[in-house]
């Protein structure tokens, strides 16, 4: 068994990336920034599927398509090759997210990524 505390040993200041679980297709990341933003004209292209949920703090994305504003409690699931960026994070507190990678072999037919998302949907609609 391991454990540890999300919210432990971030330096003031730094962008943090941390991989707590890799398996197969999945990968779940701590992610920390302290108004971090993607560089300019920089746009992510994954191959894998993003669930990403802000715990702390607030963050905005922008898709070539549309601008999203999360905060404390906010997911979104980001669709392998849905070209994104994250045009703000806050800096008090600082942006604590959850990412959740999910490779597109997982569910080669997506259904797996609906089912994810549903049930994802029906856990946040009971709060």
């Amino acid at each position: 068994m391991q454990k540890g505390n999300l919210f432990s040993e971030v330096v003031h200041g730094a962008e943090e990336y941390v991989e707590l679980l890799k398996s197969g297709q999945v990968r779940i990341e701590r992610i920390v920034s302290h108004g971090h933003v993607s560089p300019p004209g920089f746009w992510y292209d994954q191959d894998e599927w993003e669930y990403v949920a802000v715990l702390q703090g607030s963050a905005q994305l922008a898709t070539e398509s549309e601008h999203i504003t999360m905060n404390a409690g906010d997911w979104v699931l980001i669709p392998a090759h849905e070209r994104h960026r994250v045009t703000y994070t806050s800096t008090e507190p600082p942006c604590y997210a959850r990412s959740i990678r999910i490779g597109w072999r997982a569910w080669s037919d997506g259904g797996g990524i609906k089912e994810f998302a549903r049930q994802t949907e029906s856990i946040s609609s009971r709060k």
